[in-house]
């Protein structure tokens, strides 16, 4: 294993220690995995749109810009997909 030296903000090393506790991991546990997940995506991503020829991200995008602009239902319900337990 390497070990690099992280300068961070102290509101963002707060926001991971509390992530790291609640999970029961240590902070740079925590870290490794974000860090190992982030990397992960980004190759799939470039495999993909080496594959492809788009870019999967901008592919989403266009969907969601067919999209109706509506508001949501209340309170996230979809009609007739849940009903609320009585």
């Amino acid at each position: 294993m390497s070990t690099i030296h992280l300068e961070m903000p102290s509101s963002l090393h707060k926001t991971v220690r509390r992530l790291a506790e609640q999970e029961g991991t240590s902070d740079a546990d925590l870290i490794l995995r974000i860090v190992k997940q982030a990397v992960e995506a980004e190759a799939f991503f470039a495999t993909r749109t080496r594959r492809v020829g788009t870019d999967p991200r901008q592919h989403l995008l266009d969907t969601l810009e067919q999209a109706p602009d509506v508001e949501p239902e209340p309170h996230g319900w979809i009609k007739g997909a849940f009903e609320p337990v009585a």
